[in-house]
């Protein structure tokens, strides 16, 4: 003899499974969206994508070394020009490798210092650090 709450989680698995066969069977067929097509490509797509990819990447390289002077305007007449003159470069940079944080700064929390000490925070890390 079965148990009985075994006997109604059958049931409603029973009834729960007749369900999903007539909800998926009154489905109609996807239509595809104006303008576009169903993928009928066969092989290995992502092998091809792959390769797409590396050909746009290195037809990017090659364009990049055959105009380097359009790209590139660095001031060779002083240390200080050569650096205001890449500092824009820099700071490009700086922001495509996700190097920049525009969160704002926050201040070292050293309430729980003595007075004596965090009055003159700046030379005590700095004592602490050069010993």
């Amino acid at each position: 003899m079965q148990n009985p709450l075994m006997r109604i989680g059958l049931g409603l698995l029973s009834v729960l499974a007749g369900l999903a066969s007539h909800v998926t069977a009154n489905v109609p067929d996807p239509v595809p969206l104006a303008g576009t097509a169903p993928l009928e490509k066969s092989g290995d797509i992502a092998s091809e994508l792959v390769a797409a990819a590396d050909r746009f990447l290195l037809d990017q390289l090659d364009q990049a070394a055959r105009e380097p002077k359009e790209r590139w305007h660095h001031d060779r007449t002083s240390s200080a020009a050569y650096e205001a003159s890449i500092a824009t470069g820099r700071t490009r940079l700086r922001h495509l490798l996700g190097l920049h944080d525009d969160r704002p700064r926050r201040r070292l929390c050293h309430w729980w210092l003595p007075p004596t000490i965090r009055h003159d925070l700046p030379a005590v890390i700095t004592t602490i650090f050069t010993r």
